[in-house]
């Protein structure tokens, strides 16, 4: 990539902040958004960034409550336009913001923490694969999944591509904004039976799993490291492979006593 400290945009060009910007999901001042566009059309040379909320749910009885970002070319300066009227004919919308490419809110489009996201009744967790890839936004290809159960995890982690956390979904919005369940609440939901659920995050590395006869599992990304042998939070046991877990666990600051089988 260019040097991002000798341009006023981060990037060289429109058509490099398209390649790298566009379509993926960014944080902009601690909250997740999706860029809609880019667009060159201010005479200040500062481009205008749009974006969606992540996890947004259009209202589907109004169909014109989006603009149509395929009305113009998106090289063109016409698209800047077209979307600046459209936000000025409805002020009341929080479907878009735009944003000068030059702000600090950006944080220079740096990676953000990923870590559990519930999806129905099941906990996966998400984290961005080891390859280098062409965009700086986050991209669903960009990101693998592995299920958080007690079943062996003989393929490990599996692309997003081919799993079920959408990059566009509440739930990976929840996750990459740290919204949790406390560690009590999430368990007291585990241990009621009228709750489908099989597994429940209460932080970002970390997951209680239902087991067989009432029993809970505690999971970390996607290993089963312990057990939680009165199914509270007043001891874990972790299997002696994950020692390597003990001071993350303890930093938890959950429970009260953590022993190594």
């Amino acid at each position: 990539m260019t040097d991002s400290a000798n341009h006023v945009n981060f990037y060289e060009n429109l058509e490099e902040a398209h390649r790298r910007l566009l379509a993926t999901v960014v944080m902009y001042d601690g909250s997740p958004y999706i860029v809609q566009a880019i667009t060159a059309h201010r005479p200040d040379e500062v481009f205008r960034v749009y974006l969606m909320p992540l996890g947004y749910e259009q209202d589907m009885a109004k169909p014109d409550s989006l603009p149509n970002f395929s009305q113009h070319n998106r090289q063109s300066p016409a698209l800047g336009m077209y979307l600046d009227k459209w936000m000025e004919a409805n002020p009341k919308q929080d479907a878009l913001i735009r944003k000068r490419m030059d702000s600090k809110h950006f944080n220079k489009f740096r990676p953000f923490p990923l870590g559990m996201v519930v999806r129905g009744k099941h906990t996966y967790y998400v984290e961005r694969t080891p390859q280098r890839r062409m965009e700086q936004g986050l991209t669903q290809a960009a990101i693998v999944e592995t299920s958080v159960s007690l079943m062996p995890q003989e393929e490990g982690p599996r692309s997003s591509r081919y799993g079920v956390v959408h990059l566009y979904s509440k739930e990976l919005a929840d996750c990459i904004l740290g919204k949790y369940l406390p560690a009590e609440e999430a368990l007291s939901n585990l241990l009621d039976p009228e709750v489908e659920n099989v597994s429940l995050p209460f932080n970002r590395q970390f997951a209680f799993i239902r087991g067989p006869v009432g029993s809970v599992f505690l999971a970390y990304k996607g290993d089963v490291v312990g057990v939680l042998p009165h199914g509270t939070l007043e001891a874990v046991r972790l299997g002696s492979k994950y020692r390597y877990v003990v001071e993350a666990v303890t930093d938890l600051g959950v429970f009260q006593s953590i022993t190594v089988m």
